[in-house]
């Protein structure tokens, strides 16, 4: 099993740094998910994942007390409103174009209302 959980952990970590630069994949949940299939593997492992800068950025107090700053909010809600534009102008699809603005919105309206904003340290 250790294999198979060392595997799992660094698949999961791999998604987690690629959902660092896509905006619409989830990062933490990938982050959370290699942590704990590196911890049933290897302490080895699990440590080098919990002091990379993947994990400190993603997996810090914001993450646990489900707030940011304002200039964060602002530049991710940035990029995801370019990528999703991208996507959007791309793709000739309706029910697709449809659940683009869905999700923009949703994230928007997580930001506003779920997310509290802290001030800048």
């Amino acid at each position: 099993m250790r294999p198979l959980h060392a595997g799992l952990a660094v698949m999961m970590f791999a998604l987690g740094v690629i959902g660092a630069f896509l905006p619409v994949m989830p990062t933490t949940i990938f982050v959370i998910l290699s942590l704990y299939f590196a911890s049933k593997s290897s302490p080895k492992l699990a440590l080098k994942i919990k002091q990379s800068t993947i994990v400190n950025e993603y997996y810090d107090e914001d993450a646990q007390s489900l707030s940011m700053t304002l200039s964060r909010k602002i530049r991710i809600l940035i990029v995801v409103g370019l990528t999703l534009s991208l996507a959007f102008i791309l793709v000739d699809v309706l029910w697709v174009r449809v659940f683009l603005i869905i999700l923009y919105v949703l994230k928007v309206l997580t930001f506003i209302f779920i997310i509290q904003t802290k001030k800048a340290t």
